[in-house]
């Protein structure tokens, strides 16, 4: 019996959840590495050369491990992402920096309290790539103490980061952009990388991923950005020594959101290129099998990512509360006014003349700017909640007309699905007015099939705050498809459409 998820005796296998249990073995090579779910592209990569030097088992924890550490990129441990007992700001205390209009690029980086600048008003923080900067209380968040202290970035770790920065902005690099991002598992580097335009980067290899993908691959370089991105960059439980993961860097992930205003609408495009590529490439088969694998990762990346709410709230361009972000001081309000298209520069520049010549105060110049940046940004976040349905749309589009040997068991086209329910869940949570369901203008047989897997499959992992497992996905699904049985979510022989991965 081939081995793909749910090619054959779909309804009964996809009843009991024995798909859950086998991994994608492909079918071009004897011997090709399996991929789990998870598994970071370039962990593939190293396994699928482990394989060609005759070391046939694909675990190699304790060789990858060594080779990681020579090669300056093992993983670290890291506390949790989110919760953890709170800590005051005293001296010495870890902070992340959060909310930065000025300076988007350092939100998401951490460092400790030097000391509090009472004429300032601000924290003197020395941060962990080794500069010091005064911040406000309302831009820090006290996070638990790491297990290992944060330290200066050493002489690799400022390579390792400019080096990574600097490809990724490099279109000519080709592939050399994305295939050494996991050298910034080190926190020290990925705060370098930050300050060498790490966000701007991203955003223009991603779009460039939108535009290139499908004809990269056609042309024989089989590799995907968004893949290398997604399972390295944003990858979450660093500590983990077995290559995969199964949670998403959600505060990365946020604060690259916040701050490139184009970041996650290139995510997105990207990540349907992709589905696009899985449905419509002209590769062979070996290759087709490396594409359907790429697309199953990136779209299990956004069912990862959707569990945090900050990430939605980031996209959505609100607050981790869910309203739109609230300026606390003239610098703040102006920059959101000038990001959201309330004010030109020329307009914030005659402001600040009209403050200089006396004729009104900060505080007036706030109150009047702010409800108008409030209204920006409710109508920023219907926006993209409705261009986000609008991209979605044409991965279903082109996932439902490709066939079974493209998408083996609909894996790819389920998780898009998923996303999708996962992404309505919070445009109704967080109030943007915007019906995703409806907006996706489903069919009847669709419809049915978003609302009996993919929708209470996506709003239980959110609940969970991560991936179900074999019980909690069936206790989710049995109630709905009848309990037992082969017919659940089958109709018209058409494919179904749910949570798989």
């Amino acid at each position: 019996e081939p081995r793909h998820l749910l090619t054959t005796r779909r309804g009964r296998r996809w009843q009991s959840g024995e798909h859950l249990k086998q991994p994608v073995r492909g079918r071009g090579r004897p011997g090709m590495p399996l991929a789990a779910v998870g598994d970071r592209a370039e962990d593939l990569v190293a396994k699928e050369f482990l394989r060609d030097a005759n070391l046939t088992d694909t675990s190699l924890v304790d060789d990858l491990n060594k080779q990681y550490a020579s090669a300056g990129i093992a993983p670290i441990t890291r506390g949790a992402f989110f919760g953890g007992e709170s800590t005051s700001l005293g001296r010495g205390s870890t902070v992340r920096i959060v909310g930065l209009q000025a300076k988007p690029a350092l939100n998401g980086v951490t460092g400790r309290v030097m000391a509090f600048n009472e004429e300032k008003g601000r924290f003197a923080v020395r941060l962990i790539d080794g500069e010091s900067i005064l911040v406000r209380a309302a831009n820090l968040e006290s996070v638990p103490t790491p297990t290992e202290p944060v330290s200066t970035p050493t002489a690799e770790d400022v390579r390792d980061g400019t080096m990574c920065a600097t490809r990724l902005a490099d279109c000519a690099a080709g592939a050399e952009r994305v295939t050494e991002l996991g050298r910034l598992d080190n926190e020290a580097a990925y705060a370098v990388a930050l300050r060498h335009g790490l966000h701007r980067g991203l955003t223009s290899a991603l779009e460039d991923e939108a535009r290139e993908v499908a004809a990269r691959w056609e042309s024989g370089t089989c590799v995907s950005y968004l893949h290398f991105i997604s399972t390295s960059l944003f990858r979450g439980q660093r500590d983990r020594t077995d290559g995969g993961f199964g949670a998403v860097d959600g505060l990365r992930l946020s604060a690259y959101l916040r701050a490139e205003p184009r970041g996650w609408t290139a995510l997105l495009a990207a990540a349907a290129a992709v589905a696009q590529m899985v449905a419509t490439a002209k590769l062979p088969p070996p290759s087709q099998l490396a594409a359907h694998r790429a697309g199953r990762d990136c779209w299990v990346f956004f069912t990862l990512a959707l569990v945090h709410r900050p990430v939605a709230c980031a996209l959505l361009g609100l607050d981790d509360r869910g309203a739109p972000e609230a300026p606390n001081d003239l610098d703040t309000t102006l920059g959101l006014a000038l990001k959201r298209g309330v004010l030109t520069e020329a307009q914030a520049d005659a402001k600040t003349d009209e403050l200089a010549r006396g004729e009104t105060t900060e505080a007036q110049l706030c109150a009047a700017l702010a409800p108008l940046v409030a209204a920006a940004a409710k109508a920023r976040a219907k926006d993209a909640a409705k261009a986000s349905a609008a991209t979605v749309k044409g991965a279903m589009a082109a996932l439902d007309a490709a066939g079974e040997a493209r998408d083996p068991g609909s894996v790819v086209e389920a998780n898009v699905f998923q996303s999708s329910a996962m992404l309505a869940y919070w445009c109704r949570e967080l109030g943007t007015g915007v019906d995703l369901e409806a907006e996706l203008a489903l069919d009847n047989v669709k419809r049915a099939m978003y609302r009996t897997m993919a929708k209470p499959l996506g709003e239980a992992t959110i609940r969970k705050g991560g991936f179900l497992n074999q019980q909690e996905y069936l206790e989710v699904l049995q109630p709905r498809m009848g309990g037992g049985g082969a017919k659940g979510g089958k109709k018209g022989g058409r494919k179904e459409k749910g949570g798989r991965r």
